[in-house]
């Protein structure tokens, strides 16, 4: 199994603003060392807990597709692509994809190489199902269809994917009921997320085929090439968390040399993903 950060998020869940006002500091002055120390904090942050913070697309790639049959029942592994469905749980087959780093907004792309070679890109209205909602994500065939057969490579198997509970999103928008964005890609699992476009905070309505979008509530005025925010805020105990985490480093001055605060762990504590 192999992970790739393909895009790194756009803003961090913590502006330097924030933590200059935070540490006291001019952040002018110390524009690269407040930099440095919120990135360094979040990234610290987000390996504690597993999890990423502010949307980023993440690929994972897989030899070969899931569906072994479980040791405890069987007191041993062995891939097969014979058994889906009713059949594979009660034969103890654990055939999901399971997708790192929640909270997982949207799958960009399922794809593998088949065994003739040629590679292949699944359609997830069809072939499989998206479980978006559990912790971590899941990937599974759709009722009654199994896995297709991989060609035998490494790396034969790969899911692209968005993490993170939300992230900076620039378009361009009309007024009134139906107005279509314009300039930014929304996928389909983006609707009913919710969304913050200048002072307006709404939810996505529709998604078209060409990766347009409606909002909820029609804005009154235009919105041109702006930067809204699309999905849930990071939750306020996580941001603190980096907050106090970057003010410890600053103040003692040696972070090689430094432990972890149990306070920023005690923050952190909930949202730790311990299955991965």
């Amino acid at each position: 199994m192999g992970l790739r950060t393909l895009i790194e998020p756009a803003s961090e869940p913590v502006s330097a603003a924030q933590l200059a006002q935070f540490l006291r500091v001019d952040q002018n002055a110390d524009a690269d060392m407040i930099a440095a120390l919120g990135l360094s904090a979040r990234r610290w942050c987000e390996e504690y807990t597993k999890r990423r913070f502010i949307s980023q697309t993440v690929r994972l790639t897989l030899d070969f597709f899931p569906g072994f049959i479980d040791s405890r029942i069987t007191g041993s592994n062995f891939a097969t692509p014979l058994i889906g469905g009713s059949t594979a749980l009660l034969a103890g087959i654990r055939y999901a994809i399971i997708l790192p780093f929640p909270p997982v907004s949207s799958v960009v792309q399922l794809a593998y190489i088949d065994v003739e070679g040629n590679p292949q890109t699944l359609n997830p209205a069809t072939q499989y199902e998206q479980d978006l909602v559990s912790q971590p994500a899941r990937l599974a065939p759709t009722f009654g269809q199994v896995w297709p057969v991989a060609r035998v490579v490494t790396n034969a198997v790969t899911v692209d994917f968005v993490a993170g509970y939300g992230g900076n999103a620039t378009f361009s928008l009309g007024v009134g009921p139906g107005a279509v964005t314009s300039g930014y890609t929304f996928l389909p699992t983006d609707v009913g997320r919710p969304i913050t476009v200048g002072a307006v905070s709404t939810t996505v309505a529709t998604v078209d085929a060409g990766s347009n979008a409606t909002l909820a509530a029609p804005l009154t005025v235009p919105f041109v090439n702006g930067a809204a925010y699309l999905g849930a805020p990071v939750p306020p105990n996580i941001c603190t968390a980096i907050l106090f985490l970057a003010r410890y480093w600053y103040d003692l001055g040696n972070v090689e040399a430094a432990s972890i605060p149990d306070v920023v762990q005690s923050l952190l504590s909930p949202y730790r993903d311990l299955r991965i």
